[in-house]
C-alpha cells in the first residue's frame, strides 16, 4: 500500500480538523490498515515513536487502546470507543488521549475509485479550546509522519546473514523493532524457509536488508552517523557495534558485517563550528587523536586557554 499525495488538513468549522489521504491500494487493505493490530503496529505513529501497546477489539461498544513509545522513552497513550463499523467503507469512534483533556469524535469514511482509496477522517472535538491545543501540539506533523511512507529507505546487501544482522542492530538500537521477515517459497530463487529479505527500523528510520549474495561487501564510502546526547550513550553503540568488527579513529568503526558507523556526539559540530578559530582548532586536533569519542576531551580542549 502507497501514499499517491501528502496528507491535506483543513479546519471546516472552529471544532473540526478534517484529515485527507490518497492510498493507491484498494480500500478493504486501508480499512484493514487502520484496525488490525498487526498492520497498525507496522506504521502507526510519528517518525521515531513505536506502538508498544496496540489493543483492538472492532465491534460497537468495544474500542481500543494505543500506547506509542518515542524517544528516550517517552509515552504517549490513547483510547476509544466504537460508535458505527461499515467495514471496508466508514468507521465512528469516541477518543481521548492521555495528556490532552476532552473526548473528540473521529469519523472515517473509506472512498474508493479505480484502486486508490481516499481517507477522510473528520476529528470534532468538544470545543474551540480543546481543538487549538491539538493544532498547537504539532499534531498535523505527527500525522503526516504516520501517514507517509518514508521517502529514502537504506539498502543493505548481505551474504545470507540478513536476518541476523537484523536481529543485532534492533537489539542494540532502543526504540527499534523488526518490521517484517520474507522468506523463500517453493518458487525460490533460495532453499524454502531460508530469509530473502527484512525491513527494520532503527530508532524511527527503515531499513531494507537482503540476502543478496557473496558478490557485494560494504565500504566505509558509505557509513551510518549516529548523533549521541551523552558520553554514556557514546559509550554503548561504540561497545555493541564495534564487537566483533573493527575500531577506527575519529568515531569510526566497522561491525561484525562489514557496515561502517559513526558514534559521533551533537556536541563535537557545535564546538568545531565556535567562532573562535583557535578553540575549535584545539577540539579538531584533540578529536583526531581519539578513537571513541570522548566528550570530556573534547570540553577540556576547548577550554584550553
Amino acid at each position: 500500500m502507497k501514499n499517491t499525495g501528502t496528507l491535506q488538513v483543513t479546519t471546516p468549522t472552529d471544532r473540526e480538523i478534517v484529515l485527507t489521504r490518497v492510498f493507491d491500494a484498494p480500500r478493504r487493505m486501508v480499512f484493514d490498515a487502520f484496525s488490525k493490530p498487526e498492520l497498525l503496529k507496522q506504521w502507526f505513529g510519528p517518525r521515531g515513536w513505536s506502538l508498544v501497546v496496540c489493543e483492538v477489539d472492532l465491534k460497537v461498544g468495544d474500542g481500543f487502546r494505543f500506547v506509542l513509545r518515542g524517544p528516550r522513552g517517552k509515552e504517549m497513550g490513547m483510547r476509544g470507543v466504537y460508535r458505527e463499523i461499515v467495514p471496508p467503507e466508514r468507521s465512528v469512534h469516541m477518543e481521548s488521549f492521555d495528556d490532552y483533556p476532552g473526548e473528540s469524535q473521529v469519523t472515517a469514511v473509506f472512498t474508493e475509485q479505480r484502486s486508490k482509496t481516499t481517507l477522510t477522517a473528520t476529528v470534532l472535538y468538544p470545543s474551540r479550546e480543546v481543538r487549538d491545543i491539538v493544532i498547537k501540539s504539532g499534531m498535523e506533523h505527527g500525522a503526516a509522519e504516520s501517514y507517509d511512507m518514508q521517502k529514502i529507505t537504506p539498502f543493505l546487501w548481505f551474504d545470507g546473514n540478513a536476518e541476523e544482522a537484523t536481529n543485532f542492530y534492533v537489539s542494540v538500537f532502543k526504540n527499534s523493532k523488526v518490521v517484517r521477515v520474507s522468506r523463500h517459497g517453493e518458487g525460490g530463487p533460495g532453499a524454502k524457509g531460508t530469509v530473502m529479505s527484512a525491513t527494520f527500523q532503527l530508532d524511527g528510520q527503515d531499513f531494507f536488508a537482503l540476502n543478496g549474495g557473496p558478490q557485494f561487501t560494504f565500504s566505509p564510502a558509505i557509513s551510518f552517523l549516529v548523533n549521541c546526547e551523552t558520553q554514556q550513550e557514546v559509550d554503548e553503540l561504540w561497545d555493541k557495534l564495534s564487537a566483533g568488527g573493527k575500531k577506527e579513529r575519529c568515531g569510526w568503526l566497522k561491525d561484525k558485517y562489514g557496515l561502517s558507523w559513526q558514534i559521533i556526539p551533537s556536541v563535537l559540530g557545535k564546538l568545531l563550528q565556535d567562532k573562535d578559530a583557535e578553540k575549535a582548532k584545539r577540539v579538531m586536533q584533540a578529536m583526531l587523536q581519539m578513537d571513541k569519542i570522548d566528550i570530556n576531551g573534547l570540553t577540556q580542549a576547548y577550554d584550553r586557554g
